[in-house]
Formats: structure tokens, sequence, C-alpha cells
């Protein structure tokens, strides 16, 4: 089993880090990653850092996120293939 860890630099939009981080799944799965870390608030951004506090995040649009996500491998995409692998957010 292939495990990888993908460390970016988060910020306080919700959708930006979520763009980030699925596109880093699917090139992942592109180099048969099963496995693959984010560091921890990766998908809202950790306060205090990249946003002033909790209370801000809009955890009703994280929460569509998350339901939305859904990730092909490119290679999978080309040749209209189902999907390798699957995504989990916790």
């Amino acid at each position: 089993m292939r495990i990888a860890a993908f460390q970016f630099s988060a910020s306080d939009d919700l959708r930006q880090n979520h763009a980030k981080i699925t596109d880093a799944i699917a090139q992942a799965a592109e180099q048969n990653v099963r496995l693959l870390a984010f560091q921890e608030c990766a998908t809202c951004g950790y306060p205090p850092i990249e946003r002033a506090d909790v209370s801000d995040i809009d955890f009703t649009l994280l929460q569509s996120l998350r339901n939305a996500t859904t990730c092909t491998s490119r290679s999978a995409q080309s040749r209209n293939e189902p999907a390798r692998y699957s995504t989990q957010f916790v």
C-alpha cells in the first residue's frame, strides 16, 4: 500500500483549500497512492494562523463541500472509467 502526505499553505478560503485538496488527491491517485494525509485544519485553515477564530468558519459551506466531493484520476476521466478510489473527509 502506497501512503503519502500532502502539506500546503491553507487559507481562510474554504473553496480554495478544497480545490487544492481534491487536486492533490487526483495527483496522488495517478501515482497509485492509496492513503493521502493532510495537515490538521487543511480545509478550513488553522486558527489563529490562517483565520482569526473558529467562530468565522462557515460550517454549512464546509459540510456542502464535503458532501459534494468526488475525485477521479485524470487517466480514468480520459477513459470514462469509474474512480479507482474513494475520498473520506474526517
